[in-house]
């Protein structure tokens, strides 16, 4: 016979736990049953103290003996797994929690659609050989759980399960959120750089390093960077330190910088909370060539309109002298000038 754990009531009024072992007797021909009773008080106050533990974490716990049969799991483990939580019971096996599951669709995403037998491999494989890392799970109604397993000293196999939807979820929305950032950057016809309050590049775009023509990878700090490539153009000392004093600085504002070689660039310099800064590139050379076109043909057209002046004047004054020998002569004048 099995032993059972009883609430045994004293003569006092007190009750203790006792372990009660039943096994039958013979002797001398006759046959009888012999109780054994073992006080386990304080075994089975460890035990409800350990439950109450247990069912005070907001995760999923289990554990699944050395037989790998369940021992115990709260109730948070259950309401993670609706659709076969009427099997979490002392004495199941772990393979079979996955064959029900698998049988009633738990499963959704990429995991529900791949074979069932290569899924309870797969499964089973990381139970009996844990790692501790955890493994993402997503079920049927889109809810996505993290599993976590170790190996107890006596061979046995602790389990938390945590509902990581809302995690999930976020890491998703801001995947998304990342690809229009990088997309915007990536269709925009300046070059953008961001730098971290270490000074190291962390974000940039394909128009930066070709406008540049040098790789962020080679040169991952912004300083070093600047200081290799206003080298290899040829700029003199005094304005490499006086570029790389503006960054040091770290002052918002926007100007612009002529570089040797005729190229002009028309830099933003915005400063992030972080202590970095953003910066944005805007080749303008073509702009001020323009703008010097526009300087020169003015310059064209002054000196052309004073020399037009010029010969106005010239011609009013030689009206007026031929106007007067007219008058000497008692002729009108010749010419009607408009003073």
């Amino acid at each position: 016979m099995s032993d059972l754990d009883v609430l045994i009531n004293r003569r006092d009024g007190t009750t203790f736990w006792a372990l009660m072992s039943v096994n039958p007797i013979e002797f001398e021909g006759q046959r009888g049953i012999v109780y054994w009773l073992t006080d386990i008080t304080q075994v089975k106050e460890a035990e409800m103290i350990a439950r109450d533990a247990i069912e005070s974490i907001s995760e999923g716990f289990v554990f699944f003996d050395s037989d790998d049969r369940m021992v115990i799991c709260n109730e948070q483990y259950k309401k993670l797994f609706p659709v076969i939580a009427d099997i979490m019971v002392p004495g199941v096996t772990f393979e079979e929690v996955i064959d029900t599951g698998l049988a009633r669709n738990q499963y959704g995403g990429e995991t529900g659609l791949r074979d069932n037998q290569a899924i309870k491999n797969e499964r089973m494989e990381n139970h009996r050989n844990p790692t501790g890392q955890g493994i993402n799970q997503q079920m049927r109604d889109g809810r996505w759980i993290l599993v976590r397993e170790r190996r107890t000293s006596s061979g046995g196999t602790v389990g938390i399960r945590a509902d990581i939807t809302d995690l999930k979820n976020a890491e998703a929305k801001q995947t998304q959120q990342t690809e229009i950032i990088e997309a915007t950057l990536e269709n925009i016809d300046q070059g953008i750089v961001m730098v971290d309050a270490d000074g190291n590049t962390i974000v940039h775009n394909r128009h930066f390093e070709e406008m540049f023509d040098l790789s962020v990878s080679e040169y991952p700090n912004f300083e070093k960077y600047t200081e290799v490539y206003l080298t290899s153009i040829g700029a003199d000392p005094d304005s490499i330190e006086k570029s790389l004093q503006l960054r040091r600085e770290n002052v918002a504002g926007t100007w612009e910088r002529p570089l040797p070689g005729g190229r002009t660039f028309e830099i933003t310099h915005t400063v992030l909370a972080s202590g970095g800064y953003v910066r944005s590139y805007n080749d303008i050379t073509q702009r001020k060539q323009a703008e010097d076109d526009v300087v020169e043909k003015m310059k064209d057209l002054e000196t052309f309109n004073k020399l037009a002046i010029g010969r106005e004047l010239k011609m009013i004054e030689l009206k007026k002298e031929i106007n007067a020998i007219c008058n000497e002569s008692g002729d009108q004048d010749r010419y009607e000038i408009a003073e």
